[in-house]
Order: structure tokens, then C-alpha cells, then sequence
């Protein structure tokens, strides 16, 4: 099948590894950060050029990374995600399986949490009842309290995979967001918290409610440097955390 790599010079090198389908089109690629690079990609897609997985890898708070198998055609079988926080005991492990079409056909999750299960020793009779009757009257009071709403937390980071500082304004921001300032500089391979915003019940992807723009330094050449929503990271149900690539659009 054919491979090949190739190597974009930034601060320090990302390695962007292909794999294609016979008839030539790219079937997944690839992109493994290095150095002080943190955060890379890696994106399938079928014989038409659909996308039909798309998960972030990292080499910073800990790794991600992602394994796949292929059929003969060149088309994903198995894509295997796994990732590990730094220093904390949890695990993600994540498998998705496709048909010869592209199409997922099952998705095994074996992520935990690290946290052992709690088992719980067997009541005596006398206990036994005690704790029924404390569990009714728990289940009346609960009847009489009013659900309150989970709040939702999503966080911003700017990514600078430029070879130079950036200037960053920021046009809008979540109303109810906090730490989001009006302007700041990003130095080039740094990763810098845009802001945090908080949401009951519900997650609204960032880019529907903040937004920014690079300031153009001054030289008559037009700013080349553009903005790129990475995937996202979820590391509980109720946090997610979106990544936004500044990016040289004029280097391959």
C-alpha cells in the first residue's frame, strides 16, 4: 500500500505520515507532533473524500495517540484512540470499526476513570430494614426538590504553530465567559488559555460565540497567517476543551 512522509518546518517539526487508497486518494492522514509542537490529528475518509473520523493527538498533559489497521483497498478498518493524562490514574481507549465503505459499524469504549469500584458489605436483617426506610424517606424529600441544572464548562486554548509572536484581538466573547481579555500576544510554538465559558445543560460550540483576528503586522505583503478550529477533548461529561491553530497558510 502505498506510504510516504514529509516533514513541515515550524519551531519544531510535525510529522505528517499518509495513507492511500489504490486508486491514489488519501484514505487517512497523519499529523504526529514533535518537539515543542503539542498537538497533531488524525483523519480518515472515504474513496469520495468524505471525512469519517477526525481525533486530536497530543504530546502535552499527558498523550493521545491513535493506531489503524487497513483492508487491501486501502480503506480503515479499525481506528484505536488511547490517552493518558499527565500524572493522573485515569485512561482513555476508544475503538471504532468501519466497513470496506467508510461506514462505522461499532464503537467499543474502555475508558475509565482509574477510581476502584466501592463494594458493599452485606446488611444484617435489622440493618437491612433500617436502611430501606431511610432510603424511602430520601426518595420522598427528593420528590419534593426541584432538579437543578448541570452546568457545562468549555475551554478555550490558542495554539501558535507559526514561526513568529502573534498579536490577538478579540472580536466576541461568550456573555457568560470569564478570563477572555479584549487583546494579548502569543509567542510562536506557545499555548495560551483564550478564556473558559459555562453553559446549564447544554455545550455550544466556540466558534458560534467567540471569535478573534490576528493583527496584520505592518508590511505590505498581506497577513498570511489564518485560524483553524482543532477537534475537541472531553475529559468528563460536563468540560470540553477546543484548541484554536494559528497556522502559515503559506507553509507546506
Amino acid at each position: 500500500m502505498p506510504f510516504c512522509l514529509f516533514s513541515q518546518k515550524t519551531k519544531s517539526d510535525t510529522i505528517f505520515e499518509y495513507k492511500y487508497f489504490k486508486n491514489g486518494k488519501v484514505s487517512t492522514k497523519k499529523a504526529v507532533p514533535k518537539g515543542e509542537v503539542r498537538f497533531g490529528y488524525f483523519k480518515a475518509y472515504k474513496i469520495d473524500g468524505t471525512e469519517i473520523y477526525n481525533m486530536s493527538i497530543r504530546n502535552v498533559g499527558g498523550h493521545s495517540s491513535v493506531d489503524a489497521s487497513y483492508y487491501p483497498s486501502g480503506a480503515i478498518s479499525v481506528a484505536h484512540y488511547t490517552g493518558q493524562p499527565d500524572g493522573g490514574i485515569q485512561h482513555e481507549e476508544i475503538t471504532h470499526y468501519f466497513d470496506e465503505q467508510g461506514n462505522i459499524t461499532d464503537i467499543v469504549d474502555m475508558s475509565h476513570d482509574g477510581f476502584p469500584s466501592i463494594t458493599v458489605p452485606d446488611l444484617s436483617p435489622y440493618k437491612r430494614i433500617v436502611q430501606e426506610k431511610k432510603e424511602e424517606k430520601k426518595e420522598e424529600k427528593l420528590e419534593q426538590v426541584v432538579k437543578c441544572a448541570i452546568i457545562y464548562s468549555t475551554e478555550i486554548y490558542i495554539v501558535n504553530l507559526t514561526h513568529s509572536s502573534q498579536k490577538i484581538k478579540t472580536i466576541k466573547s461568550p456573555p457568560n465567559g470569564f478570563d477572555f481579555k479584549a487583546s494579548f500576544e502569543i509567542g510562536s510554538g506557545d499555548t495560551l488559555k483564550a478564556g473558559t465559558y459555562v453553559e446549564a445543560q447544554m455545550f455550544t460550540a466556540p466558534k458560534e460565540i467567540y471569535s478573534c483576528e490576528i493583527q496584520s503586522k505592518k508590511s505590505k505583503k498581506p497577513n498570511s497567517i489564518i485560524a483553524i478550529w482543532d477537534t475537541f477533548v472531553q475529559p468528563n461529561a460536563e468540560r470540553r476543551i477546543y484548541y484554536l491553530l494559528l497556522i502559515d497558510k503559506n507553509v507546506r
